[in-house]
């Protein structure tokens, strides 16, 4: 598999260098190193990239590993908008009560649509 062809298959999937080397049982730096031309695959590890790319279920396995991605960045952000909504309910006074109450609805906001 030439490099060229290794890029175009991982992102045909959507998927990052890392995505696809922990798919595959790769480290990033390997895939990058392939993509580049720093290096050849082994013949077995050719064939399994071939194999995966091939398969009936590699978009399944792509889209399995997206929803697992995406579901730690929502629980991450949404930790970090509790954390904002936490600072600004305990720094909120007569002064800057209606800034923080706007920038409280939006953040609301934002969240429900992440549940």
């Amino acid at each position: 598999m030439t490099s060229e062809e290794l890029k175009n298959c991982r992102l045909a999937l959507n998927l990052t260098q890392k995505q696809l080397g922990e798919i595959m049982g790769y480290s990033q730096q390997a895939i990058a190193r392939w993509e580049n031309g720093y290096g050849d695959m082994s013949r077995h590890t050719d064939k399994i990239f071939r194999d995966f790319f091939k398969s009936d279920f590699n978009t399944e396995k792509a889209r399995m590993y997206e929803a697992l991605f995406t579901y730690s960045e929502t629980r991450t952000l949404i930790s970090i908008i509790d954390i904002r909504t936490d600072e600004i309910i305990k720094h909120i006074d007569d002064a800057n009560r209606e800034q923080s109450l706007n920038e409280l609805s939006r953040l609301t906001v934002i969240r429900n649509k992440l549940l």
